[in-house]
C-alpha cells in the first residue's frame, strides 16, 4: 500500500498547485509548498525502495521521479505567474516604436497620435 503513496503525493502536490492557482487565485513566483509535497513523495518512494527492494517499489520510484521531473519542469518553466517589474501598469503611456509596414513604409506610433488605433500583438510565425 505504501508503495504507491509516494507517486500519489507527487501527483497530488502538482494537482494541488492547479487547485490553489485556479480556484483560490494563489499565485506564487516559485510555488515552494507544492514542490515540498512533491519532493516528500519522491523521498518517501526512495525510502520504501531502500527499506525493502522489490519490483513494485522500483516502479514506484521511477514513477515518482518521472512525475517529479515533469512537475518541476512545468512549475519552473511555465507557471511563473508572479508580478514582473518590466510590465507596464494600467494607464501608463504606450512606449514609442517604429515598425515596417506591408507596403514597404514605416509606421511610427507618433504618426497615429490623436487617432484611434488598434494594436494587435500575437505570438506566432508566418
Amino acid at each position: 500500500m505504501l508503495t504507491w503513496l509516494g507517486p500519489l503525493l507527487v501527483v497530488g502536490g502538482f494537482l494541488a498547485y492547479f487547485a490553489a492557482a485556479m480556484n483560490l487565485a494563489l499565485f506564487q513566483r516559485v510555488p515552494w509548498p507544492f514542490l515540498l509535497v512533491m519532493g516528500a513523495g519522491l523521498v518517501l518512494s526512495i525510502r520504501q525502495l531502500v527499506r525493502g527492494p522489490s519490483l513494485g517499489r522500483g516502479a514506484g520510484v521511477l514513477a515518482s521521479i518521472a512525475f517529479f521531473a515533469v512537475g518541476a519542469w512545468y512549475l519552473f518553466g511555465y507557471s511563473m505567474y508572479g508580478a514582473r517589474e518590466d510590465r507596464p501598469n494600467v494607464g501608463d503611456p504606450f512606449p514609442p516604436f517604429a515598425l515596417a509596414t506591408s507596403d514597404g513604409g514605416t509606421f511610427r506610433l507618433e504618426d497615429g497620435r490623436g487617432r484611434y488605433l488598434m494594436l494587435l500583438f500575437y505570438r506566432g510565425d508566418w
